[in-house]
Formats: C-alpha cells, structure tokens, sequence
C-alpha cells in the first residue's frame, strides 16, 4: 500500500496541496529558468568523485544509471518579483509531477512530464568573474537529487528495495520509535515489543505492493527483534487490529492503535504526541515528521545517519545497536546495488 507524499498527515496538516496550482502555474511560465540535465552533469563534475560519503556514492551511481533525465531542475536565485509560490520555495519537499494532484496539467510538457521538481537556487552561487552559476552547497545540492529519486523510485517500483533492505529500514524504524515511547511513557519490554509490532504494521503497508495483505504485511513476516513475542504472538497480534488495519493505516488510527493496545499510561497517545516525541530525529522538523510515516524520508535519514551525520536519528541507531559495522555495510552496499532506486522513467 503506497502512501503518496501529498496524502500523508503531516501534508494535509500543513495544507501544502492548496499550493499546487500556482506552484504548476509558476513552474509553466518560468521554463526559461529550467537546468538541464547536462548543465547539471557539469555542475558537479570537478568534485564528483572527491566526495565519498554514503550519500555520496547513491548520488554517484545516480549521475551513472542517467536518473537525472527524472528531474526538473530549476534556478530562480535571479528572480526578484515576490510571485514565487512557497511550495517552491520549500527545498525539503519532494515534488514528484508524476504523481501531485493536478500534474497532469504538465505532462504535455517534455521538460515536465512525469519529472520530479527541484529547486536548486539555494545550492548555487553567480560568479561575476565567469558569468556563470557555481555550485556553492555541494551537500544539499545531493541530498535533494537523492532524496527525490528514493520518492520517484519508491511511487514507480511494485516491489520497492530487497528484502535485506526493507528488513534494516523498518527495524531501525520500529526500535529507534518504540524505544523513545517506551522511555517517555516508563513501559517495561512487553509493553516496547507490542509498540514495536504495531509501528511494524504500520510501515509494513507502506513498503509492500499494493496488492499485499494488509493486516500481515509480508514483511511484517521477517520481524524477529521483539525479544517477548513469539512469531505467534506477532500473528495474533495482527489479527487482533484487523478491523483497523485491512483498509490500512493512516498515522492517526496508528497513534489510536497505540492508545488502545499497548498500555493505559498510553490512553491519551495522539499524533500531536506521537509527532512532538518522534519528530526530530531528522536534519529539520518538516524532513523529520515526513519520515514518521513516508519511507523515501525514513530511508533518506537513515541514509544522511548511517553517513556520519550528526542529527538526532544517529545517537538512537546506536543506542539500539543498529550502527553495527555488519548489518550498516550490508544496508550501504545494498542501497548501491538496488536497481529499484537506479531506475530511469519512460
């Protein structure tokens, strides 16, 4: 059951689709100001492969599959007017044309049709000596091809990531979520392991097919890290939530779930709660929040964690032992050989 980025809670909260049509609007009129993806090739060509973080690498094998030809590049650091719609002006969001409400407006459109927008003004600097724009933030320049080709990739691919992947990412979701609640709310382990299961079915739906089984995930199968729960307590606690969960889950019939069957002291658990808790293991609050419940923005933190970088999400990774040399390389080797992520639109 994919979850698209416009559907999520923390979207329909923010009201971010009442921007979409001046954004579509702004983007058609200002054609002139796209990048190309040869002049975005020459961007980054002198320090391509200088940089060798994670993060890096993924970018790397991105510039060598051609998942650039993905993206709508544009460069309005020049503009003055004060028209620019702030959907657009937003660099941690990930608009995906093909799959915003109202795109199809632009799909007539070669430069835009099924591309994902990225408005990369803010990564370059004008050199007056050269007459030309030079990449001044290398490291945000990455982070938004990265993170838009893992949501692109993630709406296209039935089967997004290799199990081995899937496995990593919803473990280090579930034990870095449900150690934080355990810690906040004093539960003992039982308790941890019952949260754990819950936030397993929970994003278990949104990194299946949406043709799968929605109260038993199937990766829901391979949860093995609930130290009190035997595979059948797994299953019946599945079964148990099945009237709420074969529709799916939406973040708040989770944080309902969690309220109701896990413990008293958790009677009152609501996604305000959950989101004031959880939401900041992140580089910032709107990138964080996504991630609670939109698995390109979980795997693209895990990403940014697992390179070094000192947000929130690494100290939790290493106090539920996830930064382990074996089980970090695996899901680093394996990012770069997916070729679910390497995939280049029609």
């Amino acid at each position: 059951m994919k979850c698209k980025f416009f559907d999520t809670s923390f979207s329909k909260y923010a009201g971010f689709s009442t921007g979409i049509s001046s954004m579509l609007k702004y983007v058609v009129a200002n054609q002139s100001s796209m990048v190309s993806t040869q002049d975005l090739i020459e961007l980054i060509t002198p320090i391509r492969t200088i940089l060798k973080t994670p993060l890096a690498n993924v970018f790397d094998q991105m510039v060598k599959s051609g998942t650039l030809d993905n993206f709508a590049a544009i460069n309005i650091s020049g503009k003055t007017d004060t028209s620019i719609p702030e959907l657009l002006t937003m660099s941690n969001l990930t608009i995906d044309l093909k799959h915003t409400p109202g795109g199809q407006a632009v799909r007539t459109i070669p430069k835009l049709r099924d591309k994902v927008l990225v408005n990369i003004s803010n990564t370059l600097s004008y050199n007056h000596n050269s007459s030309m724009y030079e990449l001044s933030s290398v490291d945000n320049f990455m982070n938004y091809f990265v993170r838009g080709q893992l949501t692109a990739t993630y709406h296209d691919a039935d089967m997004w990531l290799s199990p081995s992947l899937l496995v990593y990412a919803l473990k280090s979701y579930t034990m870095t979520l449900s150690t934080k609640i355990a810690k906040q709310f004093a539960l003992n382990l039982a308790e941890q392991d019952r949260i754990c299961a819950i936030l397993a079915i929970f994003m278990g739906q949104r990194l299946s097919p949406d043709s799968s089984d929605l109260v038993h995930p199937p990766i829901y199968s391979r949860v093995n890290w609930c130290p009190t729960m035997s595979d059948r307590d797994l299953y019946e606690l599945a079964e148990g939530v099945s009237e709420i969960t074969y529709k799916g889950l939406t973040l708040e019939e989770l944080c309902s779930l969690l309220s109701n069957h896990v413990s008293s002291k958790m009677n009152h658990f609501t996604r305000e709660v959950f989101v004031g808790l959880c939401g900041h293991l992140g580089p910032e609050a709107l990138t964080s929040q996504l991630a609670l419940e939109f698995p390109p923005y979980w795997v693209y933190i895990l990403l940014l964690a697992l390179g070094g970088n000192k947000i929130p999400l690494v100290y939790q990774l290493a106090n539920n032992k996830m930064l382990i040399n074996e089980g970090k390389s695996k899901f680093l080797k394996g990012l770069l050989e997916d070729p679910t992520i390497y995939e280049v639109r029609g």
